[in-house]
């Protein structure tokens, strides 16, 4: 009987960490980080618009959006790229 009952207590934890695990490794979906990318490589020059999206981008990855980040990254290519062209 007692082998039974821990049997069952060591499948019922193993159960409860590995739900855990896989709700902590699960990425969430972004919803129009893909929008965002298009506007930041390919539209605009904007300078204000740019601050905006760069904020926006921000905020999400504080929300646990982190491929976001791809967003800054090409925000901070294209300023690079535009204080190259200046000088």
């Amino acid at each position: 009987m007692e082998f039974f009952i821990y049997f069952i207590a060591g499948f019922i934890t193993t159960w409860v960490i590995t739900q855990k695990s896989n709700f902590l490794s699960q990425t969430k979906i972004c919803p129009m980080k893909e929008s965002i990318h298009n506007l930041v490589t390919c539209k605009t020059s904007d300078k204000q618009l740019m601050k905006h999206l760069k904020n926006y981008s921000l905020l999400k990855i504080q929300d646990g959006y982190f491929e976001y980040q791809e967003v800054l990254e090409s925000l901070t290519n294209k300023n690079n790229k535009n204080d190259k062209s200046k000088s």
